[in-house]
């Protein structure tokens, strides 16, 4: 199979590498619920959490880079990735964060096919979420306890911050293909892709506005992250449950 280069920001920003693996590192396969729980045990370590339900909030706001790195990679690449587990490996570095690493980039059966652009994203929508996400969030969800709804506010929330980001450079006809196929992708697929009737990404944030700048606004997550419980204690200034002065002062001391 042809292997295609690694755009950058597959690899600075998602953490998506590809090629073969270092001798000298552990991986764990997120198929084995037994291999998701020896991960978990060393993330807590690493992070600083003593609960399992923090533990698995913030690993999966570590995990969904690699879904918001295939959705990258479909709009902007034109690439389906292959998130299979037989073709993942995930490590753990000593920050904290994962780096995922897949055996060959493409998945073979969307790579080239004759199919029209709607199927081939219902497809590619099926592999991220139905084949991948949500056997990976119930291994999550059965060993630490964490609500299935924070899972996917967490992802939501990711998706909606890149979007921004991905469409600054973009316009006219570009910006509105772009558009189209984003949502049919995130949140306006199908819910049987999440194996429910409602699909469970949510499109639209509150926002802040900076205190150091009129023309920036933040969004606010949905569902806490809890990363104040761990490590230092640290509340996100994006957080729902912050006061308004609270926020400002967080903010403050995050940006100086």
């Amino acid at each position: 199979m042809l292997m295609m280069p690694l755009d950058l920001n597959l690899h600075e920003k998602f953490h998506i590498r590809t090629g073969a693996l270092p001798s000298d590192t552990d991986y764990y396969d997120v198929s084995s619920r037994e291999d998701v729980a020896r991960l978990l045990e060393k993330f807590s370590g690493v992070v600083g959490s003593t609960r399992d339900v923090v533990t698995g909030s913030l690993f999966v706001k570590r995990y969904c880079a690699l879904l918001a790195g295939a959705v990258y990679a479909y709009l902007h690449l034109g690439t389906a990735l292959n998130i299979s587990p037989g073709n993942l490996k995930l490590e753990l570095s000593g920050g904290g964060s994962l780096r995922f690493h897949l055996k060959v980039l493409e998945h073979p059966e969307l790579t080239g096919a004759a199919l029209d652009r709607h199927e081939k994203i219902r497809r590619y929508a099926t592999h991220l979420y139905t084949e991948n996400a949500i056997p990976l969030f119930g291994h999550i969800i059965a060993l630490t306890g964490i609500q299935e709804t924070t899972l996917w506010a967490t992802l939501s929330y990711l998706l909606a911050y890149w979007k921004k980001e991905w469409t600054r450079t973009l316009e006219g006809e570009r910006l509105q293909a772009f558009w189209a196929d984003y949502a049919q992708l995130t949140v306006g697929a199908d819910g049987s892709c999440f194996s429910c009737v409602i699909n469970p990404l949510t499109a639209e944030f509150p926002v802040f506005q900076a205190p150091d700048d009129p023309d920036i606004k933040i969004m606010l997550r949905s569902k806490c992250c809890l990363n104040y419980c761990a490590g230092k204690g640290q509340y996100c200034y994006t957080c729902p449950g912050l006061t308004d002065e609270a926020r400002v002062q967080r903010y403050k001391e995050v940006h100086g």
